[in-house]
């Protein structure tokens, strides 16, 4: 686990379309409409159900549309 202060590619994680980071945690949007978080989940942030924390992200169920 590194603490990062810039922007940095996470190998094989590609396609995003959008992404928003709250204080602990990020969340990112796919091109085909997944959802995918990482970092702090403590309170249900990441969208899996769980209040683990992940340092990869980690799909969450169901998928949005993206146009």
């Amino acid at each position: 686990q590194t603490d990062r202060h810039t922007p940095t590619k996470i190998p094989g994680f590609s396609n995003v379309v959008s992404i928003s980071a709250g204080g602990y945690h990020t969340l990112a949007i796919k091109q085909d409409g997944s959802v995918w978080g990482w970092g702090g989940g403590y309170h249900g942030e990441l969208g899996t159900g769980s209040s683990a924390l992940s340092f990869t992200p980690v799909q969450a169920p169901g998928s949005i549309s993206v146009q």
